[in-house]
């Protein structure tokens, strides 16, 4: 590539222009490339990208040429930032052999599983997204079931919809693996919940890990203890049995 093609002003338009037509060749496939773009712009300018709006639909129909043509403009681009250029390179690997799998990843004799967030037993991904945040109720039970033993405590019922809120079930589905530990959790883990007035305690309780919700204090701190064996019911107790005694686990 000529020195004028690897200008900054001519890499800067043609990662503008390649992102633009990610937008609608990879519309139809996984991996986030055009977000991949984005942040490879970021990390080589030290700017965000500027806002570019597509006229065309982004529901267009993936093509094998549109995916083609894309991955040898990319090839084309100059190289850029080591960091930069990592995040290119992996869009690259996208577009030829597909994203990395989180569920069913078939091993060879001798490979392991990659060090990453998805590869963890489910009981610690579970345990991971609640400690992020994450809203375990997809279905609202918890405000459902205050809602019946306390029909009058509208304050409690906004506290229940401040501390599990709909924006943070969208952790779960930002890969199989997460969505899939949910659902386990649902069918082999425990739950406890007990309205009082003016409160709600709900507890769940998953491969030893466990997390509590008191509406009064619904971002509780963490506490450092054994893993759980057997969820305490009265709701003032805010441990678990677990094999060496007593011990706080997580609260959420």
């Amino acid at each position: 590539m000529s020195s004028a093609s690897s200008s900054p002003s001519a890499i800067r338009d043609a990662l503008i222009s390649v992102f633009r037509a990610s937008l609608t060749a990879t519309a139809s496939i996984s991996g986030d490339i055009p977000s991949l773009i984005q942040c490879a712009y970021s990390r080589h300018f030290g700017e965000q990208m500027p806002s570019i709006h597509n006229n065309k639909s982004t529901v267009t129909p993936t093509s094998a040429p549109s995916l083609e043509s894309l991955l040898a403009t990319l090839s084309k681009l100059p190289p850029l930032e080591p960091s930069a250029q990592a995040l290119l390179d992996r869009a690259r690997s996208i577009l030829t052999s597909g994203p990395p799998l989180s569920m069913n990843v078939e091993l060879a004799d001798g490979e392991e599983l990659p060090v990453a967030m998805h590869t963890l037993n489910q009981g610690a991904v579970w345990a991971c997204l609640l400690g992020g945040g994450a809203n375990p109720d997809l279905e609202d039970r918890v405000l459902e079931e205050a809602r019946e033993e306390e029909p009058d405590d509208i304050e409690m019922h906004n506290r229940i919809r401040k501390a599990l809120t709909p924006e943070a079930k969208c952790l779960w589905f930002l890969c199989r693996k997460f969505f899939f530990s949910l659902n386990v959790a649902e069918k082999d883990g425990e739950s406890y919940q007990r309205p009082v007035p003016d409160r709600c305690y709900h507890h769940r309780m998953y491969m030893g890990r466990l997390f509590m919700l008191d509406t009064d204090y619904h971002q509780g701190q963490d506490a450092q203890g054994p893993r759980g064996l057997q969820q305490l019911d009265h709701p003032r107790r805010q441990d678990a049995q677990g094999s060496v005694g007593l011990g706080r686990l997580l609260q959420w």
